[in-house]
């Protein structure tokens, strides 16, 4: 069932309510109804998700909960299009995102589903091409992971992307490149102890171990 939204746009379907329009259209591959009750819109939905309707007839408990979820389904779908095209998302998150906009949970869940199916939603994909973006960036390890995990991918895939990014990684050239620049950001720090630590808490909050930081941060100190 829907959740009611926007009382002007929506009427829920209910037993004994007589359909009074049937209006059909094609959105890309969709054969897409329209459906009228007693006057009043109902929405609209996927001609492969409705029970057969005609004009004239009267819903049954059975058939208004049918026609009320196959609109709930399309309305989701609309949305869950919309925010796609806004950016990549993984299946927990876009899950979450319908339900602040109204869908219930069963409504996301299968949505989010059959957007799997089609290939539109992929997480393993996706933590994949993120793992690569925040290597590149200059993070590994376990802040690769963690930030993963705070974009909904699950513990599995992103420990599979962060190993397969890193494994494309030479870590000890990042470090280096990392421990520079973060020197070069604290020659006014007069204090050589309260330097080097802050370059090597630099490289901790980006993932590498406490040897690799402690030795890139050496390295960038050295005298030329």
């Amino acid at each position: 069932m829907l959740r009611r939204r926007d009382a002007d746009d929506f009427v829920m379907p209910e037993a004994g309510m007589v359909v009074t329009s049937l209006r059909r259209r094609q959105r890309g591959t969709q054969i897409v109804v329209a459906i009228s009750l007693e006057g009043s819109a109902a929405g609209s939905a996927d001609v492969a998700d409705l029970p057969s309707l005609a004009k004239g007839d009267a819903l049954d408990d059975e058939t208004a909960e049918r026609v009320a979820h196959a609109i709930a389904i399309y309305r989701a779908t609309i949305d869950a299009e919309r925010l796609l095209r806004a950016g990549p998302k993984t299946s927990s998150m876009l899950e979450r995102r319908l339900r602040q906009r109204g869908a219930e949970d069963a409504v996301a869940s299968e949505v989010c589903a059959r957007l799997r199916d089609l290939g539109y939603l992929n997480d393993e994909r996706l933590a994949e091409g993120l793992a690569e973006t925040l290597t590149r960036r200059g993070y590994t390890g376990r802040a690769v992971t963690m930030r993963l995990r705070a974009k909904g991918v699950d513990q599995r895939s992103a420990e599979a992307a962060t190993t397969a990014a890193i494994a494309q990684t030479d870590t000890a050239e990042l470090a280096r490149e990392l421990a520079e620049k973060k020197a070069r950001q604290t020659k006014h720090v007069q204090d050589a102890r309260k330097r080097r630590k802050r370059i090597i808490d630099a490289l901790l909050r980006r993932g590498f171990d406490l040897d690799d930081a402690m030795r890139a941060a050496d390295d960038a100190l050295r005298p030329a």
